[in-house]
């Protein structure tokens, strides 16, 4: 109680308390009421950051949609870069993402495994996406310069081979077990190094490949003609065979046995063989029953010693042709079998060491 001109003023003990708080207390305090508050605005703010994620355009496609757009964005074949990207980037945005990506087997269905960074355990990779790719067919660019592991752990899966691209070394080709291939579409092929005489015959791992409509084999050395085991396939159309190596000539009578068995349906085939092809003085014309009818060839590329194959086949629909040699060295074969057969052919560029010939080198030809 306080006395005050007069006047008693009383104050009860509440009021005495607050007068004792101090200014930093009565801070303290707010601050602790802020943070209780804040506390318990917190899940209400993540709930409606949920909520907002959720009705986020991104999150309302449908997933075929999703899974259509992340297909159409990625590159085919993918890297393993950019499928591990794939993995630990776009499929941990959210988890609608993640089920979408993880569950469209398309997304895993083209690989490259082409001169991979030395941080890229290609192995493992393949061990964790080749499953993701389930049932699909497969296109694969596999280049295994290094990584031995890589060729066995792919023909696990080659029942699902749709495309390959495979460069390989000779030891691996003779080590690889045949394979069965009922989805293989195109198979190209290139062996690295020379074979040693007890290799058992290249591409011999192909065993069944009744849908192979393209195939390419590349190689560089003498003895690959003769081991040369092309699969059976009763609708290859297309077949590039090219064995270049500049210390080698080759002849095409090995290569010969393995061409002719797609006569019937072969319409483009280049055939490239080391060697400047016959002389002209050493040239012999077959006879008309003994060349090989080739029927639907409509496209024919030829270069060094492959210039052996117009003596020796016939192709009566043949409409575009493509020869590689030096023209003071071109085999009268070739004047030959543009006289002997249909003119039908339409376009016929001539080439000197991959170069287009000119106007001179023509008419010495023609002369």
């Amino acid at each position: 109680m306080q006395r005050d001109s007069g006047s008693v003023t009383l104050k009860t003990s509440v009021q005495v308390e607050e007068e004792d708080i101090s200014p930093q207390a009565k801070a303290s305090s707010v601050d602790a009421d802020d943070d209780a508050l804040r506390a318990a605005c917190d899940p209400v703010a993540s709930q409606i950051a949920v909520n907002r994620s959720i009705t986020a355009p991104e999150q309302r496609l449908p997933p075929e949609l999703l899974a259509e757009i992340f297909l159409h964005l990625q590159k085919r074949p993918s890297s393993m870069l950019e499928l591990i990207e794939l993995d630990r980037i776009i499929a941990r945005v959210c988890t609608t993402w993640r089920h979408v990506v993880l569950g469209t087997p398309r997304l895993w269905s083209s690989i490259n495994v082409h001169a991979q960074s030395d941080t890229v355990d290609a192995e493992k990779c393949l061990r964790r996406y080749l499953p993701l790719s389930r049932s699909c067919p497969l296109y694969i660019l596999c280049n295994t310069a290094g990584q031995p592991g890589l060729l066995p752990l792919l023909s696990e899966h080659a029942s699902r081979w749709q495309h390959i691209n495979l460069q390989i070394s000779s030891a691996e080709s003779r080590a690889m077990t045949p394979v069965a291939t009922p989805l293989l579409e195109r198979a190209q092929v290139h062996v690295r190094d020379a074979l040693d005489a007890e290799h058992p015959g290249l591409l011999r791992f192909l065993q069944y490949t009744p849908r192979l409509r393209v195939l390419a084999f590349k190689g560089q050395s003498k003895e690959m003609a003769a081991k040369l085991s092309l699969p059976m396939s009763p609708v290859l159309v297309v077949l590039h065979l090219v064995l270049i190596d500049l210390l080698t000539s080759y002849s095409l009578t090995s290569v010969l046995p393995t061409i002719q068995q797609y006569r019937k349906t072969l319409k483009t085939l280049t055939c490239g063989l080391g060697g400047a092809g016959p002389a002209a003085s050493e040239s012999t014309q077959s006879a008309a029953d003994e060349r090989i009818q080739f029927p639907a060839l409509l496209w024919l590329a030829v270069f060094g010693a492959g210039l052996e194959l117009f003596p020796r086949i016939s192709t009566p629909k043949l409409l575009m042709l493509l020869v590689d040699t030096g023209p003071a060295i071109f085999p009268s074969v070739f004047l030959d079998f543009l006289e002997r057969e249909p003119l039908n052919i339409r376009v016929l560029q001539l080439l000197y060491n991959c170069r287009a010939c000119s106007e001179t080198d023509i008419t010495m030809l023609l002369r």
